[in-house]
């Protein structure tokens, strides 16, 4: 269990401090598509980087190549990644069929890659002169697609329809974003028919779900554009949770996580639009100084996590220890740079005196007491409460603490430090829920910091401060390792009883099912595991269950129980039937159940839909059945995506948290077009506003406060004029 708490359990999969072990960027997946491997980089000091597997199934580590871009297929275990054959030569695309061995080139070239569209037919990535797809098939040629307009990095097609998915921020040649000019487009497989599919005022880290339903969009709460709707058009809030940095987390769509680098780690459930945080802190961190860049920019200390294709696992990466070192929290305001101590919820697991890390600051203290650090040294290494790049990673509502803009600058990023100390208006504050952690425990262990584990990139001219201070501990700074966290357990199998047979129906989710074990009256009666396809004779009458076992080990649990006479086979699907759903519904009227006919003739009714291991997962009302409202209901019952209508048609959503706190709500026109889009936040019972959209067709025209990061990310009212995006102060 991590020493911070949380809702899981974690698993280590590299310890090497001194070396960046890493698994893909956050939208890339590293999981396969059975979920048995996971595909990481390793960077072994100045050495070239090294592909390696982690086979969940026997516990082992698989060094592959040397390489970069592991890439997995949608559907097969087929791995890509770049290779330099020799000094000099191009590139080359190699592709190993996992399970057997078998390796290819199938192109060469290619200066990155991306991933295969929905049927694994194509790889797309790109080379000098621009957007590419490779066949896969051995000695495949590379087909140029970008005349047809695609164009961008991050080349991600649609899990489950042939769409790809493009990067490529639009600036003016002043350097300045274009305010609706496309920051993702989609092209279909053969790189025509290109649209936009995010406007520069609404980017983000973005990503597909696993299904492919909804483009995503982070840092805020999350939100997300159907697949076959480019801009202009509706942006759906998705959950009520803030996510930073999205990713699907399996294939089914509904589980969405998100990621980042000191902020808490959620997973939201699209089913009912539920949140919930697996860590209540992610704790990945490389401290800048004012003078270099250390980190060399957050994607070197990303935690990057993805799901399982189960959504029962995340892979994540961090540089720090999450089982034996010390994290706190701060529990009240400290605001001015003469504080003489940090209260916080406890100093346990922290030396008697050392040095903290808070945000990306340095702090020595000199004592502490059960629950403060006092004695302080602000600043220390040169380093600062925020730096450039942290500005852009605070919440809108932290970041509003930290500036008051006297223009119409929007361009946060774009400030370098001495441009952005007059806009500092509290550059020490440290606020209630900052995390504090070690910064000795940040530091590579003493017999480690040798010269060969210094990161190369320390030394390359050109940076900010030209090099790095090499009599500065900031050198010796942590990498990041890989770890996987178990967010919940694998959906149990169904039994039913046919005539003459009985069978075991997968799990809802069931990808990374390795087979079932078998218990009768609650005892054991399978040594090995039942695989799908197989069948099992019930030799005697009794009370049958069911578990599922994925390639990791992981068990779900009991399936609800059949009981049976004895004498019958028991046969092992490996899919579901066409004639069962986990899902059926009930209609009420009064209370009482009656039929859909009879509940459609009545002035009042309810429509319950109910999942046959779940329960009830959401409730609709009718009025002489027309529907009035409904709610999608969270594990524990509870309303958290709320949906009016008028006339039949949906009028109103809202989203609410556990607790009952109204988060967001969204105003929809007769055609279906969201016309507002509100997020509230309640502070000492009292709910304000903190984001207001308006929009006309799908299109912005107008916001009042902030939201996400860049052209929207400071407090304000902002008007679309023409092709221009204004700004103007709140009083």
């Amino acid at each position: 269990m991590p020493r911070q708490g949380g809702t899981t359990e974690i698993w280590r999969v590299t310890d090497n401090p001194a070396r960046r072990d890493w698994a893909n960027y956050q939208n890339t997946e590293a999981w396969s598509p059975d979920g048995r491997y996971i595909c990481y980089e390793s960077y072994p000091g100045t050495q070239k980087s090294v592909i390696h597997l982690y086979d969940l199934y026997r516990d082992r580590d698989i060094t592959v190549d040397n390489g970069t871009q592991p890439r997995w297929a949608a559907n097969s275990n087929w791995l890509f990644y770049l290779r330099r054959p020799s000094e000099g030569k191009e590139l080359e695309v190699v592709w190993i069929a996992v399970d057997t061995g078998a390796k290819n080139t199938i192109g060469t070239g290619l200066t990155g890659i991306g991933e295969t569209d929905s049927e694994d037919r194509w790889l797309f990535g790109k080379n000098r002169n621009g957007v590419v797809r490779v066949p896969v098939r051995k000695d495949g040629r590379v087909e140029d697609i970008s005349a047809g307009g695609a164009l961008g990095s991050f080349m991600l097609p649609n899990p489950r329809h042939p769409v790809v998915m493009f990067r490529g921020d639009s600036r003016g040649p002043d350097g300045r974003d274009i305010p609706f000019a496309p920051t993702r487009v989609w092209s279909d497989l053969e790189g025509n028919n290109v649209v936009s599919a995010s406007p520069m005022i609404q980017r983000c880290h973005q990503a597909w779900t696993g299904d492919g339903t909804y483009h995503m969009h982070g840092n805020s709460q999350l939100r997300g554009r159907l697949w076959n709707e480019p801009f202009p058009s509706n942006l759906h809030y998705l959950s009520s949770v803030f996510v930073n940095d999205p990713c699907s987390c399996g294939f089914s769509g509904r589980w969405v996580i998100g990621s980042g680098n000191i902020w808490p780690m959620p997973v939201a459930d699209l089913r009912s639009g539920d949140g919930r945080y697996f860590l209540k802190a992610a704790l990945s961190l490389i401290h800048d100084s004012r003078d270099f860049s250390y980190s060399g920019g957050s994607g070197l200390h990303d935690n990057d996590a993805k799901g399982s294709p189960d959504g029962t696992k995340v892979v994540m990466s961090g540089n720090y220890d999450l089982k034996d070192s010390p994290v706190t929290f701060i529990t009240q305001d400290v605001p001015g740079p003469d504080a003489d101590s940090i209260p916080v919820e406890s100093t346990d697991g922290f030396p008697e005196s050392g040095r903290l890390s808070v945000q990306n600051e340095v702090i020595g203290y000199g004592r502490k007491t059960q629950t403060r650090f006092e004695d302080l040294t602000r600043e220390m290494y040169n380093t600062q409460p925020l730096t450039g790049s942290m500005l852009e990673d605070l919440t809108p509502e932290r970041r509003a603490l930290y500036f008051t803009r006297t223009d119409n600058n929007m361009h946060l990023d774009a400030l370098t430090n001495e441009q952005a100390k007059e806009h500092l208006n509290k550059p020490r504050y440290l606020s209630k829920g900052i995390i504090v952690t070690s910064f000795d425990a940040r530091l590579i262990p003493e017999e480690m910091r040798i010269d060969e584990n210094i990161p190369g990139r320390y030394r390359r001219s050109g940076r900010r401060g030209s090099k790095a201070d090499f009599n500065s501990p900031l050198i010796r700074q942590r990498q990041t390792d890989v770890y996987i966290a178990v967010i919940r357990k694998p959906d149990g199998p169904y039994l039913r009883k046919l005539p003459g047979l009985c069978e075991l129906i997968p799990g809802e989710n069931h990808w990374e099912i390795r087979g079932y074990h078998l218990y009768k009256d609650g005892e054991k009666i399978t040594q090995k595991i039942l695989a799908p396809g197989s069948s099992f004779p019930l030799t005697g009458a009794g009370e049958y269950s069911a578990v599922a076992v994925e390639w990791s080990g992981l068990e779900s649990g009991r399936s609800v129980p059949l009981i049976v006479e004895g004498g019958e086979e028991l046969y092992i699907r490996d899919s579901k039937p066409g004639d069962f759903q986990w899902t059926y519904d009930s209609w009420l009227v009064n209370g009482n159940e009656v039929s859909a006919e009879k509940a459609k003739m009545s002035e009042q009714s309810v429509r319950e839909i109910v999942h046959r291991t779940d329960g009830v997962i959401h409730r609709e009302w009718y009025n002489w059945g027309q529907i009035v409202r409904r709610y999608d209901l969270s594990s524990d019952g509870l309303p958290i995506r709320r949906l009016f209508y008028h006339n039949g048609k949906l009028l109103r959503r809202e989203y609410h948290t556990r607790e009952g706190v109204h988060v967001s709500s969204e105003f929809f026109a007769p055609d279906g077009f969201i016309v507002e889009a509100v997020r509230y936040k309640t502070q000492d019972g009292e709910k304000k506003e903190i984001g207001h959209w308006w929009y006309e067709k799908g299109m912005p025209v107008k916001l009042i406060g902030c939201e996400g990061h860049t052209l929207v990310s400071l407090p304000g009212i902002y008007l679309k004029e023409g092709d221009n995006w204004t700004w103007s102060p709140l009083e």
